[in-house]
């Protein structure tokens, strides 16, 4: 009976030994494959590459949304302009929906029934128009 007992307690060591020695293996392990980063170079130089010409369209994009923002300027000082032209010819400068948007409905003049529509491609025709209308 002392035999097995003592047999029974060193299965138990052993078992108890090799329990802790799978703990702590599969503990290294997994701290090793957390730390471990299989990263090449070729793919840091691609990600490098790729971010560079993200922000070389950013910087695109950037300046084309400046020259818009100038375009919107000038586009509304040519407006206002031409609407003080228009005012000054005796016509009154209204916005109608109805028409549609970005485009203008001149009322008024010498005669109250003319109305004048007036698209944004028309810029250039009003442009030289208000050239002769000074005249």
């Amino acid at each position: 009976m002392k035999g097995l007992a003592n047999f029974s307690c060193m299965v138990l060591m052993t078992l108890i030994l090799s329990i802790q020695i799978l703990v702590c293996t599969s503990s290294t392990t997994h701290k090793l494959s957390r730390m471990e980063i299989d990263v090449s170079g070729a793919e840091i130089l691609g990600e490098a590459q790729q971010l560079r010409m993200v922000q070389n369209q950013i910087k695109e994009l950037e300046t084309v949304n400046v020259q818009l923002r100038r375009r919107l300027h000038a586009a509304s000082s040519e407006q206002k302009c031409l609407s003080e032209k228009l005012a000054s010819l005796g016509y009154l400068a209204s916005e109608d929906d109805s028409v549609s948007q970005g485009h203008l409905r001149l009322r008024g003049g010498t005669n109250a029934k003319r109305a004048i529509v007036c698209s944004p491609e028309m810029s250039t025709i009003a442009h030289l128009s208000r050239g002769l209308a000074l005249r």
